[in-house]
């Protein structure tokens, strides 16, 4: 019994201390995903959310996908006891375990703990975050080649694309403009291009 943690606050710096430190860019980017998401997402929306990362180049490369991840199993893995699973007949969408765990990682209780502090949300930046990660998926999804234009089939190859295409511009817009990052506008403005591949996909 003296093992116990004191407190949920306690309960939760332990679980984020325990995350593989392999991958704890990918655990950070998937927990702002499930705390900021406009749509629920399925394990296979948050490996890909994983992956990608705005401020590299290529900000999204297929072959660094985590597979493992595309299962509840891989996510509970490397998150253990932060989400759950809710399934419909229809859905499967993955979810905090608790609602504390969502305040916990918005708190400023978490900022001043070292060891996990980088796991704090921060509703601005991380909104902007996923805007450009769907911008930048976005647009390399649009840029494939060689496949047939249809919804089935880009789901399958990009499970991301229709949130990504239906919901990017509204974490955009989430942020009041003037903290709007010149890549994020950058992004914007290529995928709203007129005419170009990212738009007719968009507005598919």
């Amino acid at each position: 019994m003296a093992n116990l943690p004191q407190g949920l606050n306690e309960t939760y710096v332990r679980m984020l201390e325990g995350i593989d430190p392999r991958y704890r860019m990918q655990a950070k980017r998937i927990l702002i995903w499930v705390a900021l998401s406009l749509w629920p997402l399925n394990s296979k929306h948050l490996a890909e959310a994983a992956v990608i990362s705005p401020s590299e180049e290529p900000p999204f490369n297929p072959s660094q996908r985590l597979e493992r991840l595309e299962e509840p199993s891989g996510l509970f893995k490397l998150l253990p006891s932060l989400l759950i699973e809710v399934k419909t007949e229809e859905t499967s969408e993955i979810r905090f375990a608790h609602f504390s765990v969502k305040e916990f990682l918005f708190s400023e209780d978490i900022s001043q703990l070292k060891t996990v502090s980088q796991y704090r949300i921060q509703e601005d930046e991380d909104n902007i975050l996923i805007a450009e990660s769907c911008l930048c998926y976005h647009l390399y999804a649009s840029q494939v080649k060689g496949i047939a234009i249809t919804e089935d089939n880009y789901l399958e190859l990009f499970p991301l694309w229709k949130y990504s295409a239906r919901y990017g511009m509204a974490h955009m817009n989430a942020v009041a403009e003037h903290l709007w990052t010149s890549a994020l506008k950058e992004r914007a403005k290529s995928v709203l291009a007129a005419g170009t591949d990212a738009f007719l996909r968009m507005i598919q």
